[in-house]
C-alpha cells in the first residue's frame, strides 16, 4: 500500500508497528534486517511522492510506531530522512 501510495488515505487510525511495546527484551539488530529497512524506506519515499488523482496531498498523517528495538545510527538516520 506504500508502494502504490494509497496507505493511509481510506483511514486515518492506520499505523505501522515494528516491535513489541510489551515485549521486554530489546529486539537486537540483525544486519540480515537491512534489505527490508531499505526497502521500508524506499515505500516511504513512493508514498511520499505518489500523485493518485483524488488523493489526499499527504496530508492525512499515519502513526509509525518502533518499541524496544535495537537501530544502528544509518538505519535511524534514513528513518530520520523518510520521515522528513
Amino acid at each position: 500500500m506504500l508502494r502504490r501510495g494509497d496507505y493511509g488515505l481510506q483511514d486515518d487510525t492506520q499505523e505501522l508497528n515494528f516491535g513489541n511495546p510489551v515485549y521486554k527484551p530489546k529486539i537486537r539488530y540483525d544486519r540480515a534486517l537491512l534489505p527490508h529497512w531499505e526497502e521500508f524506506y524506499n515505500a516511504m519515499s513512493s508514498w511520499q511522492l505518489s500523485s493518485i488523482p483524488g488523493a489526499i496531498e499527504r496530508t492525512q498523517p499515519f502513526n509509525v510506531v518502533l518499541s524496544n528495538i535495537q537501530l544502528p545510527a544509518n538505519v535511524v538516520n534514513k528513518l530520520r530522512e523518510c520521515f522528513d
